[in-house]
């Protein structure tokens, strides 16, 4: 009876309001009086144990987070996440393929990730792989390989007995040809169905041993669907966005993890449960507020958004966050940069400002933050991990609140200073107040792991001059590629391959400033959507440069107390491009070009966006872009014609 319900029953989902999965627990249990299912909750609420119902509550271990660990690599517990990991490792261990299948931002990739991590490693081995809308067969069947050798006769299979699991996220993004087929799809079908590939060279049969897959897709996206014909072999799991009370065990464990094991003082303690309601709270009202449209296609926010709220929070440290009331204005902070910062137009981020004000009022009243919602001339806040000037980001720098416009100046204008002294070509920039926001936004970014922000904005907005300032703040080297007439995928390959020695092999920190004006060939984005979402980028390197790259990595890997086998090499090596290696995306919003390209590359949508704006009203206020700019020029111009042009003061 349990096998039959998950086989049939977890693969229904709530569509329209309607909830498919509770219906078919309600009729079954009309349908089978003769089982005694226990009456609280429905029959997926419950797995045999000992030939009983037990509740998969029971059976859910408690984890206590280290906040020295990424909150990405960590995947916390709940009882739907147990179920269906439960339900998936029992399937994997009789090589039973297994395709998770629910919207983006539901938990997907996260959950697969953290069932692959806990199988047994001297049994199985997993291989992740990225598809977007350019994957053919040809690029899939080389990824396939990367992680096969040669055995006897024509058998590939992994290393030593191992059983090796492809995990394949975004199943259905590759594009249709004309016969309205996938040919990446049709490849996976072959090897499914007769265990074999072809030598694309040769033309000789290469049989696949010790292999399975584990796939995730989105439904709303790509072709929607893959061909029935591969789907058959899968069980089939609808994954739904996970209740509130799942939403509350996820990020307590986060938060109470942080901030008990670290000496914050008692009232700062006090205020983390508020904030982690406000913040649920919070995300709540914007998804139901900023709807996904056309026009706004990126209003999509769902668990990863929430999570990067909550990742900023981590970022505290008990020397800095002394007082309650600095701990809510960061939750404050990072909110309107995940949230506000992705909206497009000033009445969405009115909006947005008057949600998280009354919010804030509600739930945190004894605190005073008028100053910080008000309509007319608003008080910045910027909290920046440069806080204690340019000197101090060797370190990773101190993430805390910049007090003052006047301390954000001197701190950027010092660290703008040497970035002239060391690069005297470079463009003379006017550090406006909001330029300098916006240096402190991307500096926020490009120190997280993984941290990609993509700027949205029309030329001449600033964009670039700003990353590179914010590249030098972080004392990361900024590259590059140099487009020209014969400019193609192998150039672009050996661009990024110089950057991944830098930032996986010599552990420095790049930040990749990469603009649309650059992108020639529409498949240079298959590159960069590896490159965002996993760091892995298929079909970078061949097998021998590979090996030279282990060797590069293996005392680092020694010294951090991990085995130095070559799954370990390399897997050390990614993490380090994730830690040390960013992009700087800078797209224009003119046309349909970002959208259609945020459609058929997925990780483009998930980076952290910031619009920026035109110049409008804030390049006429004091301090701003235009005065300083008459600043810069008063020694060349007559103060008299300054003062008749000019209504405030030079």
């Amino acid at each position: 009876m349990f096998c039959f319900t998950a086989a049939c029953g977890l693969c229904l989902a709530e569509v329209d309001g309607v909830d498919y999965r509770k219906n078919f627990s309600n009729w079954w249990k009309g349908e089978m009086k003769s089982v005694k299912y226990p009456s609280k909750g429905g029959i997926f609420d419950y797995y045999v144990k000992d030939a009983k119902f037990e509740e998969w509550s029971t059976a859910v271990e408690t984890l206590e987070y280290s906040s020295e660990t990424p909150m990405g690599e960590v995947t916390v517990t709940t009882n739907e996440t147990y179920a269906m990991s439960y339900l998936m490792k029992a399937l994997i261990e009789q090589h039973h393929p297994v395709m998770l299948i629910g919207l983006a931002g539901c938990g997907k990739t996260q959950s697969c990730l953290g069932l692959l991590k806990s199988l047994p490693p001297d049994v199985f081995t997993y291989y992740a792989m990225n598809m977007s809308y350019y994957t053919d067969s040809t690029l899939l069947q080389t990824m396939m390989e990367n992680p096969l050798e040669k055995k006897a006769g024509k058998l590939y299979a992994p290393p030593g007995k191992l059983q090796l699991i492809y995990f394949v996220d975004d199943l259905n993004m590759p594009a249709l040809d004309k016969y309205n087929t996938q040919s990446a799809i049709e490849l996976m079908k072959q090897k499914q169905d007769y265990g074999h590939w072809y030598d694309r060279q040769k033309i000789l049969v290469k049989d696949i041993g010790n292999t399975q897959y584990l796939c995730c897709m989105n439904p709303t996206a790509g072709s929607f669907i893959v061909n029935q014909r591969l789907q058959r072999h899968f069980w089939c799991c609808a994954v739904p966005f996970p209740e509130q009370s799942a939403l509350l065990t996820i990020y307590s464990t986060f938060m109470k993890g942080h901030f008990e094991r670290l000496p914050f003082k008692g009232p700062v303690q006090e205020q983390v449960s508020g904030i982690i309601k406000a913040a649920l709270s919070l995300h709540s009202m914007v998804v139901s507020n900023f709807r996904k449209t056309a026009s706004n296609f990126h209003y999509e926010f769902n668990i990863r958004h929430m999570s990067g709220v909550f990742s900023g929070l981590l970022q505290a440290k008990p020397g800095e966050f002394a007082e309650a009331e600095k701990v809510v204005l960061l939750w404050i902070h990072e909110s309107e940069r995940i949230y506000g910062d992705r909206l497009v137009s000033p009445q969405d981020l009115k909006k947005y400002r008057a949600l998280a004000a009354d919010l804030s009022k509600k739930m945190f009243g004894k605190f005073n933050f008028a100053k910080y919602f008000q309509e007319k001339n608003p008080e910045p806040l910027v909290f920046a991990p440069f806080s204690k000037g340019i000197q101090e980001m060797d370190g990773g720098g101190f993430y805390d609140k910049i007090p003052s416009t006047e301390r954000l100046s001197q701190l950027l204008g010092e660290a703008l200073r040497e970035h002239l002294g060391h690069h005297p070509r470079s463009q003379q920039l006017v550090l406006f107040n909001d330029a300098m926001c916006h240096v402190g936004k991307i500096c926020r970014i490009i120190t997280s792991t993984p941290g990609h922000p993509l700027l949205v904005g029309v030329g001449g907005s600033g964009r670039q001059s700003l990353s590179r300032l914010s590249s030098y703040t972080c004392l990361y080297q900024t590259m590059m590629i140099v487009i020209s007439g014969s400019y193609g995928m192998n150039d672009l390959k050996a661009d990024l391959q110089a950057m991944y020695t830098k930032a996986g092999v010599k552990d420095e920190g790049v930040l990749f400033l990469f603009t649309d004006g650059q992108i020639t060939n529409e498949k240079f984005l298959v590159f960069i959507n590896d490159l965002l979402a996993s760091g892995d980028i298929a079909d970078l390197y061949a097998s021998d440069e590979k090996d030279a790259i282990r060797n590069g990595v293996r005392s680092g890997c020694k010294g951090a107390g991990i085995q130095d086998t070559p799954e370990n090499l390399w897997s050390f090596f990614i993490s380090r491009i994730r830690k040390n290696l960013h992009m700087s995306l800078c797209f224009s919003p003119v046309g349909d070009a970002m959208r259609n390209r945020a459609r058929k590359f997925p990780a483009l949508v998930n980076c952290t966006w910031d619009f920026r704006g035109e110049l409008g009203e804030l390049g006429l206020l004091p301090g701003c872009l235009v005065v300083n700019y008459l600043r810069i020029v008063s020694g060349l111009v007559h103060p008299s014609f300054l003062s008749g042009h000019c209504p405030y003061p030079i």
